[in-house]
């Protein structure tokens, strides 16, 4: 016999984890299907001041302090220029940002979801979905099947609507080649730099172990049509700021989408999208874990109403998701146009106003 559960969350990363959370302490019986392996590397180790706000929310905030994350003092960005610009975080009401042990952070709200009552089903994905009166039948690539009344998507960006639900649009190719600079740093800064280059972007951020992670940012087409060791190096030529910390780019290196996208709604009957499974945006944003969390939070609430029969917050779900897209875009464009020094590169062409897609 199929388990039968309120809430069935596809989906352990932190969107995934923060609705069970919320949903579990609400007396609901919730399952996670997560097929991500233990200690998969996976990016996004920068959180922002406002995002201990929304970790406390969750009652959690002492123990990811516990958890020594490294403070992040500010943002330092060569943009549109070579000289530097400073944000202090230091005049932020929120307080420092942070540079996270990822996985450390991804086990927390993991173990906590378990702990408020979530049943974790791990290295597990759901292979289909089928509609019935009373909900959702799922088979998983385990061989077994549960049932739901209201399936909530949290599988990140990759998802691809093959389980029937709203197809993504995506609206760029962006890439972010990921490597650890390993060893010590002839410079060694809490700061989080970004540095434009010919050809895209660098990120670059001292993480908990003392390592920096560095990403460059780019064209799928781009990376590809060029010899990866020679185009990296070719860039980290243009940044002096990145170079002074890692000399050269690392040998070992991992390649994500880094595309903005987004489904024409996040909220039907019984169903809702959270975080990447909803909208992706470029991570220039730096919104990448708080859209995670605040989605859930939203996702969460909408999945009580729906299991009560009522549907208005998923209109408003929908709504807010749609507001939240169009104020994102722009911000996005209009930082973008701010680089003008390589007017006839592509990466930069395509990310003229009059070159951008308008918000869809």
């Amino acid at each position: 016999m199929p388990a039968n559960f309120d809430v069935a969350v596809i989906g352990g990363g932190p969107a995934g984890c923060a609705a069970a959370i919320r949903l579990a302490r609400a007396a609901c019986s919730v399952a996670i299907l997560d097929k991500s392996r233990p200690g998969a590397f996976c990016v996004g180790e920068t959180l922002p001041p406002q995002a201990p706000g929304l970790i406390a929310e969750l009652g959690l905030l002492s123990r990811f302090r516990a958890q020594n994350h490294r403070p992040a003092p500010g943002i330092v960005s060569a943009w549109g220029g070579a000289e530097p610009a400073v944000n202090d975080f230091l005049f932020s009401p929120h307080g420092s940002g942070w540079h996270i042990d990822r996985a450390a952070f991804n086990q927390l709200l993991r173990t906590a979801a378990i702990e408020a009552g979530a049943e974790y089903h791990s290295g597990t994905a759901a292979l289909a979905c089928a509609r019935s009166d009373s909900g959702w039948q799922l088979r998983t690539d385990s061989g077994a099947t549960l049932t739901c009344r209201v399936l909530i998507d949290a599988a990140g960006r990759g998802t691809r609507g093959a389980l029937g639900f709203p197809a993504r649009i995506v609206l760029d190719h962006l890439v972010s080649i990921v490597a650890i600079a390993a060893g010590p740093s002839p410079q060694v800064s809490d700061y989080t730099l970004i540095e434009s280059t010919e050809a895209g972007w660098f990120y670059s951020a001292l993480l908990p172990c003392g390592s920096y992670i560095v990403t460059f940012t780019t064209d799928a087409d781009l990376y590809a049509a060029a010899h990866a060791r020679a185009f990296l190096d070719e860039q980290l030529s243009m940044a002096p700021l990145t170079r002074a910390r890692v000399q050269r780019f690392p040998q070992e290196q991992r390649v994500f989408s880094a595309a903005s996208s987004k489904r024409s709604r996040v909220a039907l009957p019984g169903w809702l999208a959270a975080g990447d499974a909803a909208s992706s945006c470029d991570p220039l944003s730096g919104l990448g874990l708080v859209h995670s969390l605040t989605s859930a939070a939203s996702a969460a609430s909408a999945a009580l109403d729906q299991l009560d029969g009522r549907l208005e917050s998923s209109h408003q779900y929908n709504a807010a998701n749609c507001v939240a897209w169009t104020t994102y875009w722009r911000s996005r464009a209009e930082y973008y146009s701010l680089e003008n020094r390589w007017p006839d590169s592509p990466f930069w062409f395509r990310r003229k106003p009059s070159s951008e897609q308008e918000a869809i």
